[in-house]
């Protein structure tokens, strides 16, 4: 087995610990096991898959989430084959596998087999969790890792207010005309159930469809607009919300005259994460404003041209929105995936 490293060849990496080297105890001295150290190997089956050969497409080792200053892991891919691979190491922090090392490997040279290579890698963090991994490219066969707690570990930083906002869009739309407008979550973390309300001008607005915005695939979701001027809505997941993005989209009516307009306000939030503690959060209102749109390229009405826009277009053009001409930006008579193409570009250019 060899490693290339910044593009050398290293077959040999040693370590020596606080600077020197540990002093070999006397042939009648008992080892004392030093503090903050733990030696996992595939040859006392330490490792997930319970074995070192057979070729596993990785080698995990799990223990007790604990502070690691750094682990030298020991490992070898598959014997006899001259096999090129990326080798992945890979720490769990707690969201998941995190790579924080890549090496470039290669199995043997020729017939000659090489020796396993050690490479040490920084950690300085609470890990719960370390795999050497290559998805079974070349395969890992044998390994062994040792796990070093020196110094002390950094100071739980004090948590800080999420930001957690939930925000309605504003959308302008023509008379008789139709407007998605996206309900936002911004920041969000760990929310594991949520009730809102929406509250709109029945006058000026009359609700067509509502749904499931993207930040919600997947998760059990329930609008209710039979109540207008009202429209409630839930969501609950046990794996928990996060990020930024929108939960719901709500399709209005324009039953209006032309200039008058509708607040969207949202109120009645009940947040909880997914431990049942309530989260808190702001919100910001949106308006819906009924004119005739004169800007080019503007499709769903947010007042400015977007990528958006151009996959509007895009739809268009083969007949899975209906036509609406205001995205005729070459001006023939009819939507295209030319206009989707100058609407790309006016929306690149704008930014």
């Amino acid at each position: 087995m060899v490693i290339y490293i910044g593009g050398e060849l290293d077959r040999t990496l040693s370590f020596t610990l606080s600077g020197a080297q540990t002093p070999t105890p006397s042939p009648t001295a008992t080892p004392t096991p030093t503090p903050g150290i733990k030696h996992l190997s595939c040859e006392n089956k330490d490792n997930e898959e319970k074995d070192c050969c057979c070729f596993k497409e990785a080698h995990t080792y799990r223990f007790d989430p604990q502070y690691v200053s750094s682990v030298v892991a020991k490992f070898d891919t598959g014997r006899g084959l001259d096999c090129h691979s990326t080798v992945e190491l890979q720490v769990d922090k707690g969201a998941g596998w995190e790579t924080i090392k890549t090496v470039a490997a290669v199995s043997s040279s020729g017939s000659l087999e090489l020796a396993p290579v050690e490479v040490k890698v920084p950690v300085n963090d609470t890990i719960s969790g370390f795999r050497i991994y290559d998805g079974c490219v070349c395969c890992i066969d044998s390994s062994e890792i040792t796990i070093y707690s020196e110094g002390t570990p950094p100071p739980t930083p004090t948590p800080t207010p999420t930001g957690t906002a939930l925000v309605a869009e504003s959308r302008t739309m023509a008379p008789s005309g139709t407007v998605q407008v996206p309900i936002r979550l911004e920041k969000a973390e760990n929310i594991g159930s949520m009730n809102f309300v929406l509250t709109y001008d029945p006058n000026v607005l009359k609700v067509a469809r509502v749904d499931k915005g993207s930040l919600l695939s997947g998760i059990a979701f329930a609008p209710n607009y039979k109540e207008p001027p009202v429209i409630r809505f839930g969501f609950a997941t046990k794996d928990g919300v996060s990020g930024s993005g929108s939960v719901v989209y709500v399709e209005f009516e324009a039953i209006g005259s032309e200039g008058s307009s509708s607040p969207l306000t949202l109120s009645e939030i009940l947040t909880k994460d997914i431990s049942g503690q309530t989260i808190s959060l702001s919100t910001q209102k949106g308006k819906v404003t009924i004119q005739q749109k004169t800007l080019k390229g503007d499709y769903n009405g947010d007042g400015k041209v977007t990528e958006l826009d151009a996959l509007a277009a895009l739809r268009m053009s083969v007949n899975l929105l209906v036509e609406n001409l205001i995205l005729d930006m070459d001006n023939d008579g009819k939507v295209t995936a030319e206009d989707a193409r100058l609407i790309l570009e006016q929306a690149v250019t704008a930014r």
